[in-house]
């Protein structure tokens, strides 16, 4: 089934004053991890105690060791690691952690999850 998407326009990120027009994907909606543990104990002989103690400790383990400067690993998903945006500074001894303006967590897609995504099929809705 092909993901639908829609046209919106936007200003030119080089010149602002000229608008251009993007592939904006529509989104269906938004699976919970409720809904991904009913799936998963359809698809295994696991309890729904066990489905729930494993995603929440999968959590807590990521949140964990991204706050001590690892970068996790699920093979078959990708990397989640932490990402810094800084101000730059003239000289490295001008360099503090009052450079940093924000933190997130980065995902980089496992091979075989781009793989996936790159034979999506599209279609154009009004």
């Amino acid at each position: 089934m092909p993901v639908k998407f829609a046209v919106q326009e936007k200003a030119n990120p080089q010149n602002r004053e000229e608008k251009k027009y993007y592939v904006q994907p529509r989104r269906v909606g938004t699976i919970k991890r409720n809904q991904l543990e009913k799936e998963i104990i359809d698809l295994t002989s696991l309890s729904k105690a066990d489905v729930r103690g494993v995603l929440v400790t999968l959590s807590d383990l990521i949140s964990k060791y991204i706050t001590l400067g690892y970068s996790v690993t699920l093979d078959e998903v990708g990397t989640l690691s932490l990402r810094v945006s800084s101000e730059g500074s003239d000289t490295p001894e001008e360099v503090s952690v009052a450079n940093i303006k924000k933190t997130s967590v980065g995902f980089r897609a496992a091979t075989t999850l781009r793989e996936g995504i790159e034979k999506i099929q599209f279609e154009k809705t009004n």
